[in-house]
């Protein structure tokens, strides 16, 4: 799907900037007993792969981390009646935006990781919907701010 979006978006005229946040999905298990949908060395696999794309395409990539569940919420997290239970725990999706911020950087990826900064400032409390999982407007609000000095600095 990377490259798809990249031609959909990418225009000979246009500086490239992307912004890349991909993990907390792939972090996740199926039965709370650690059968993981995606394991880690796949994972990296994947973000080298993606990554090379966009250095391909010639783009300035920023990946930004991850931000912390409620895990009493998540685990497991039903999420929709279509879906089978899942299970979201703090410590692997750490160790995914620890593995991210890696890779990105070993690839010429500038980095923002958010984990540690998140947990300091009370995310799960403050800038979750009710799910325990997806950020609320206070939570897009939080992730803007921390972006938006890459952003504009990338846009000069």
């Amino acid at each position: 799907r990377v490259q798809s979006e990249l031609s959909a978006r990418a225009k000979s005229d246009r500086k490239l900037i992307v912004l890349l946040s991909v993990g907390v999905n792939d972090s996740k298990n199926t039965d709370g007993q650690g059968s993981h949908l995606v394991d880690i060395v796949t994972y990296k696999q994947n973000i080298e792969k993606i990554l090379a794309v966009f250095s391909e395409a010639g783009a300035s990539v920023t990946a930004y981390g991850f931000t912390p569940v409620n895990e009493t919420k998540t685990s497991p997290y039903a999420g929709t009646s279509d879906t089978s239970a899942a299970y979201f725990i703090n410590s692997r999706i750490k160790e995914f935006e620890n593995m991210f911020m890696q890779v990105a950087a070993q690839n010429g990826a500038q980095t923002l990781p958010l984990f540690e900064q998140a947990i300091q400032e009370s995310w799960t409390h403050n800038y979750l919907y009710s799910d325990g999982l997806h950020p609320n407007s206070a939570g897009h609000a939080w992730l803007a701010e921390k972006i938006k000095p890459i952003l504009f600095e990338l846009l000069k």
